[in-house]
């Protein structure tokens, strides 16, 4: 190798001594300058692929936030549909509970009897109910169809008591005491 060294000319030699300097120069530079910044790029990439993985997270998380409240929507417009439809208004229970219960009568030919009222806190929040106590008499199938139609009526109305006070065994006369609660909603 010194040998070769020595074929070449003091001028070849500089060009080389300088060519070799600047390559190591250039390995130096890619050594701490270059694998930095490739590594730096790495941690990068890393970075940006678990924020992109965190950006999924939080779309997937948005979505089904989305969806409960969609659900909780619906589930509002059920309630306030349950409100409208099946609870009484409270202040006019007494005067509705008292217009179903007769349409109730008349639909079975029973004629209406003397009704007690009673208003009941419940512990369930803003629902409470009035309840109406009644006696009625009739065969047996006759105040199982009046039962029936208590039971299927389009609001909430209870058979929450049923007391039999007198039983004809022999004719199926009934006589019956019957406690219906019909529930409101406080707004």
């Amino acid at each position: 190798m010194k040998e070769l060294f020595d074929l070449l000319r003091k001028k070849e030699r500089k060009v080389l001594g300088i060519t070799v300097l600047l390559l190591l120069v250039s390995l130096v530079f890619y050594f701490f300058i270059g694998l930095g910044e490739k590594r730096r790029y790495f941690r990068l990439n890393e970075s940006f692929s678990a924020e992109e993985k965190n950006i999924q997270d939080l779309k997937t998380n948005q979505d089904e936030k989305k969806l409960e409240w969609n659900r909780w929507k619906k589930a509002s417009l059920d309630i306030e549909g349950l409100q409208n439809n099946y609870f009484y208004d409270k202040e006019d229970i007494i005067q509705d509970l008292r217009q179903d219960l007769e349409k109730v009568f008349s639909r079975n030919s029973i004629p209406s009897p003397k009704i007690k009222y009673n208003y009941n806190a419940l512990k369930v929040e803003k629902i409470n109910n009035m309840t109406a106590s009644f006696n009625i008499e009739g065969y047996y199938h006759l105040i199982r169809k009046f039962i029936y139609d208590l039971e299927n009526f389009q609001k909430f109305l209870v058979i929450e008591k049923i007391d039999f006070i007198e039983i004809n065994t022999n004719s199926g006369f009934l006589k019956i005491k019957l406690t219906v609660a019909g529930y409101y909603y406080e707004k």
